[in-house]
Protein backbone atom coordinates (compact mmCIF):
# COMPACT_ATOMS: atom_id res chain seq x y z
CA UNK A 1 0.00 0.00 0.00
CA UNK A 2 1.30 4.11 -0.41
CA UNK A 3 3.13 5.39 2.14
CA UNK A 4 1.09 8.29 2.45
CA UNK A 5 -2.36 7.83 4.37
CA UNK A 6 -5.10 6.70 2.09
CA UNK A 7 -8.31 8.95 1.86
CA UNK A 8 -11.30 8.61 4.29
CA UNK A 9 -8.85 7.14 6.96
CA UNK A 10 -10.94 8.79 10.05
CA UNK A 11 -14.08 7.14 8.39
CA UNK A 12 -12.12 3.62 8.24
CA UNK A 13 -11.05 3.69 11.67
CA UNK A 14 -14.27 4.95 12.92
CA UNK A 15 -15.94 1.71 11.69
CA UNK A 16 -13.04 -0.61 12.74
CA UNK A 17 -14.11 0.78 16.05
CA UNK A 18 -10.60 2.19 16.65
CA UNK A 19 -9.24 5.32 17.82
CA UNK A 20 -5.78 6.41 15.81
CA UNK A 21 -3.05 6.25 18.97
CA UNK A 22 -3.27 2.66 18.95
CA UNK A 23 -2.73 2.28 15.15
CA UNK A 24 0.05 -0.75 13.90
CA UNK A 25 1.62 -1.27 10.94
CA UNK A 26 -0.44 -4.62 9.34
CA UNK A 27 1.13 -7.28 10.63
CA UNK A 28 2.60 -10.00 8.12
CA UNK A 29 -0.12 -12.19 6.44
CA UNK A 30 -2.97 -10.37 7.97
CA UNK A 31 -4.19 -7.99 5.14
CA UNK A 32 -6.00 -4.76 5.47
CA UNK A 33 -8.87 -3.30 2.86
CA UNK A 34 -7.41 -1.58 -0.22
CA UNK A 35 -6.81 2.00 -0.47
CA UNK A 36 -9.02 1.57 -3.36
CA UNK A 37 -11.67 0.99 -0.65
CA UNK A 38 -10.78 3.56 1.23
CA UNK A 39 -10.97 6.07 -1.18
CA UNK A 40 -14.63 4.66 -2.07
CA UNK A 41 -15.53 5.26 1.28
CA UNK A 42 -17.45 8.65 1.63
CA UNK A 43 -19.46 7.65 4.56
CA UNK A 44 -19.04 5.35 7.48
CA UNK A 45 -21.80 3.01 6.67
CA UNK A 46 -19.23 2.43 3.45
CA UNK A 47 -16.64 1.99 5.41
CA UNK A 48 -18.30 -1.05 7.51
CA UNK A 49 -18.99 -2.44 3.92
CA UNK A 50 -15.13 -2.05 2.52
CA UNK A 51 -14.14 -3.95 6.25
CA UNK A 52 -17.51 -6.70 5.81
CA UNK A 53 -15.65 -7.29 2.17
CA UNK A 54 -12.37 -7.36 2.85
CA UNK A 55 -10.73 -11.00 2.94
CA UNK A 56 -9.68 -11.35 6.64
CA UNK A 57 -7.58 -14.42 8.13
CA UNK A 58 -9.77 -15.56 10.98
CA UNK A 59 -11.82 -12.18 11.10
CA UNK A 60 -9.55 -10.28 12.29
CA UNK A 61 -8.20 -6.62 10.47
CA UNK A 62 -5.70 -4.74 11.31
CA UNK A 63 -4.81 -0.88 10.37
CA UNK A 64 -2.06 0.72 8.56
CA UNK A 65 -1.04 3.51 10.38
CA UNK A 66 1.24 6.27 8.98
CA UNK A 67 2.92 8.73 10.69
CA UNK A 68 2.53 12.77 8.54
CA UNK A 69 5.35 12.91 6.08
CA UNK A 70 7.57 9.64 6.83
CA UNK A 71 7.64 6.64 4.52
CA UNK A 72 7.41 4.35 6.83
CA UNK A 73 5.38 3.30 9.68
CA UNK A 74 6.36 3.78 13.29
CA UNK A 75 7.06 0.95 15.48
CA UNK A 76 4.97 1.70 19.04
CA UNK A 77 5.18 -0.40 22.23
CA UNK A 78 1.68 -1.78 21.15
CA UNK A 79 -0.17 -3.17 18.12
CA UNK A 80 -3.50 -3.89 18.16
CA UNK A 81 -6.43 -6.39 16.01
CA UNK A 82 -10.04 -6.32 15.84
CA UNK A 83 -12.58 -9.32 15.90
CA UNK A 84 -15.85 -10.97 16.38
CA UNK A 85 -15.50 -10.87 20.50
CA UNK A 86 -13.66 -6.90 20.54
CA UNK A 87 -10.06 -5.44 20.80
CA UNK A 88 -7.21 -7.27 21.24
CA UNK A 89 -4.04 -5.39 22.20
CA UNK A 90 -0.37 -6.04 22.55
CA UNK A 91 1.60 -4.23 24.65
CA UNK A 92 4.32 -3.63 27.20
CA UNK A 93 3.72 -3.44 30.35
CA UNK A 94 4.08 0.31 32.30
CA UNK A 95 1.42 0.08 35.28
CA UNK A 96 1.79 -2.06 38.45
CA UNK A 97 -1.72 -3.55 37.17
CA UNK A 98 -0.70 -4.93 33.63
CA UNK A 99 2.66 -6.50 36.01
CA UNK A 100 0.37 -8.29 37.60
CA UNK A 101 -0.63 -9.53 34.60
CA UNK A 102 2.58 -10.39 33.36
CA UNK A 103 3.42 -12.72 36.56
CA UNK A 104 0.17 -14.28 36.79
CA UNK A 105 0.39 -15.21 33.20
CA UNK A 106 3.95 -16.06 34.05
CA UNK A 107 2.64 -18.25 36.90
CA UNK A 108 0.33 -20.18 34.56
CA UNK A 109 3.06 -21.34 32.58
CA UNK A 110 5.61 -22.58 35.26
CA UNK A 111 2.82 -24.57 36.66
CA UNK A 112 1.92 -26.33 32.98
CA UNK A 113 5.70 -26.68 32.60
CA UNK A 114 6.38 -28.27 35.65
CA UNK A 115 2.96 -30.42 35.73
CA UNK A 116 3.92 -31.78 32.25
CA UNK A 117 7.65 -32.29 33.42
CA UNK A 118 7.03 -33.94 36.53
CA UNK A 119 5.24 -37.09 33.87
CA UNK A 120 8.84 -37.41 32.88
CA UNK A 121 10.33 -37.76 35.89
CA UNK A 122 11.61 -33.98 36.80
CA UNK A 123 11.24 -32.46 39.95
CA UNK A 124 9.67 -29.26 40.37
CA UNK A 125 12.25 -27.25 41.95
CA UNK A 126 14.82 -28.45 39.37
CA UNK A 127 12.90 -27.37 36.23
CA UNK A 128 12.25 -23.86 37.84
CA UNK A 129 15.79 -23.42 38.72
CA UNK A 130 17.23 -24.16 35.18
CA UNK A 131 14.20 -22.94 33.12
CA UNK A 132 12.57 -20.17 34.87
CA UNK A 133 15.56 -18.32 37.14
CA UNK A 134 13.94 -15.07 36.89
CA UNK A 135 11.96 -13.37 38.91
CA UNK A 136 9.13 -10.65 37.90
CA UNK A 137 11.81 -8.00 39.45
CA UNK A 138 14.41 -9.60 37.50
CA UNK A 139 12.07 -9.54 34.38
CA UNK A 140 11.21 -5.87 34.62
CA UNK A 141 14.92 -4.86 34.82
CA UNK A 142 15.86 -7.03 31.64
CA UNK A 143 12.56 -5.69 29.78
CA UNK A 144 14.13 -2.06 29.19
CA UNK A 145 14.44 -1.28 25.33
CA UNK A 146 16.66 -1.36 23.51
CA UNK A 147 17.97 -4.53 25.95
CA UNK A 148 14.94 -6.35 26.57
CA UNK A 149 10.75 -5.77 25.47
CA UNK A 150 8.55 -8.33 27.95
CA UNK A 151 4.54 -8.37 26.22
CA UNK A 152 1.26 -8.95 27.59
CA UNK A 153 -1.80 -9.01 25.53
CA UNK A 154 -5.28 -7.88 26.25
CA UNK A 155 -8.53 -9.62 25.03
CA UNK A 156 -11.08 -6.98 25.77
CA UNK A 157 -9.48 -6.07 29.40
CA UNK A 158 -9.08 -10.22 30.13
CA UNK A 159 -5.14 -10.72 30.00
CA UNK A 160 -4.32 -13.78 27.33
CA UNK A 161 -0.95 -14.25 26.72
CA UNK A 162 2.78 -13.07 27.09
CA UNK A 163 6.51 -13.17 25.91
CA UNK A 164 9.73 -11.33 25.82
CA UNK A 165 12.91 -11.13 24.78
CA UNK A 166 16.35 -10.25 26.56
CA UNK A 167 19.60 -9.50 25.42
CA UNK A 168 22.50 -12.02 25.12
CA UNK A 169 24.36 -9.80 23.07
CA UNK A 170 25.17 -7.23 21.35
CA UNK A 171 23.83 -8.82 18.14
CA UNK A 172 21.02 -11.65 19.88
CA UNK A 173 18.13 -11.64 21.88
CA UNK A 174 16.33 -14.76 23.23
CA UNK A 175 12.70 -15.05 23.37
CA UNK A 176 11.64 -16.25 26.70
CA UNK A 177 7.89 -17.19 28.57
CA UNK A 178 5.96 -17.50 25.83
CA UNK A 179 2.13 -18.74 26.84
CA UNK A 180 -1.15 -18.08 25.55
CA UNK A 181 -4.56 -18.97 27.69
CA UNK A 182 -5.73 -21.79 26.73
CA UNK A 183 -9.33 -19.95 26.30
CA UNK A 184 -7.90 -17.45 23.91
CA UNK A 185 -6.15 -20.32 21.39
CA UNK A 186 -6.73 -20.36 18.41
CA UNK A 187 -7.39 -17.40 17.59
CA UNK A 188 -3.63 -15.98 16.37
CA UNK A 189 -2.93 -13.98 19.45
CA UNK A 190 0.73 -16.10 19.96
CA UNK A 191 1.54 -15.33 16.60
CA UNK A 192 0.24 -11.84 16.74
CA UNK A 193 2.14 -11.63 20.31
CA UNK A 194 5.77 -12.70 18.60
CA UNK A 195 5.07 -10.78 15.52
CA UNK A 196 5.17 -7.85 17.84
CA UNK A 197 8.76 -8.81 19.53
CA UNK A 198 9.87 -9.70 15.95
CA UNK A 199 9.45 -5.92 14.90
CA UNK A 200 10.38 -4.66 18.32
CA UNK A 201 14.00 -6.55 18.40
CA UNK A 202 14.66 -5.50 14.78
CA UNK A 203 13.83 -2.03 16.04
CA UNK A 204 16.48 -2.76 18.63
CA UNK A 205 18.86 -3.50 16.37
CA UNK A 206 19.78 -6.78 17.17
CA UNK A 207 20.39 -9.49 14.05
CA UNK A 208 19.13 -12.74 15.72
CA UNK A 209 16.83 -14.19 18.46
CA UNK A 210 17.32 -17.44 19.66
CA UNK A 211 14.42 -19.83 22.06
CA UNK A 212 14.89 -22.77 24.05
CA UNK A 213 11.84 -24.91 24.54
CA UNK A 214 10.24 -28.51 25.27
CA UNK A 215 9.87 -31.31 23.60
CA UNK A 216 6.24 -31.62 24.70
CA UNK A 217 5.30 -27.89 23.65
CA UNK A 218 4.26 -29.32 20.21
CA UNK A 219 2.03 -26.46 19.70
CA UNK A 220 4.74 -23.70 20.34
CA UNK A 221 6.84 -25.90 17.59
CA UNK A 222 4.58 -25.24 14.83
CA UNK A 223 3.73 -21.51 15.90
CA UNK A 224 7.84 -21.00 15.74
CA UNK A 225 8.25 -22.67 12.95
CA UNK A 226 5.44 -20.78 10.93
CA UNK A 227 7.67 -17.60 11.98
CA UNK A 228 10.86 -19.19 10.27
CA UNK A 229 12.59 -20.05 13.29
CA UNK A 230 14.98 -23.48 12.79
CA UNK A 231 16.46 -25.96 14.96
CA UNK A 232 20.13 -25.28 16.11
CA UNK A 233 22.41 -26.34 18.75
CA UNK A 234 22.31 -25.34 22.33
CA UNK A 235 23.45 -22.03 22.95
CA UNK A 236 24.19 -22.15 26.60
CA UNK A 237 24.53 -25.14 29.08
CA UNK A 238 21.88 -26.78 30.55
CA UNK A 239 21.94 -30.28 33.02
CA UNK A 240 22.60 -33.19 31.15
CA UNK A 241 19.72 -34.94 32.17
CA UNK A 242 17.62 -32.55 30.42
CA UNK A 243 19.07 -32.76 26.86
CA UNK A 244 16.65 -35.23 25.44
CA UNK A 245 14.01 -32.98 26.05
CA UNK A 246 14.66 -29.57 25.38
CA UNK A 247 14.91 -27.98 21.50
CA UNK A 248 17.33 -25.13 20.49
CA UNK A 249 15.63 -22.67 17.75
CA UNK A 250 16.92 -18.86 15.93
CA UNK A 251 16.08 -16.88 13.24
CA UNK A 252 17.46 -13.97 11.39
CA UNK A 253 15.76 -11.14 12.13
CA UNK A 254 17.03 -9.19 8.43
CA UNK A 255 14.33 -8.72 6.00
Amino acid sequence: MSSQAPPHRDLFLAAAGLQEEHCDRPLSGMPSPSAADLAAAATLADARAALRHCPLRAASITIDCWQSGSDTPSVPNSSLIKDASGVTRVLSPSTEAEWNHAESLISELKDWDVRQSQTLGFAQDEVLDVFYPDNIEEIRRQSVLPDGCFAIVLDSSDPAGCAGFRRLTSETCELYDVYVRPEHRGRGIGSTLLQHLLNQARAAGYETMRLETASFMLTAHNLYRSLQFQVREPYRSIPARFADVTIWMERKLAG
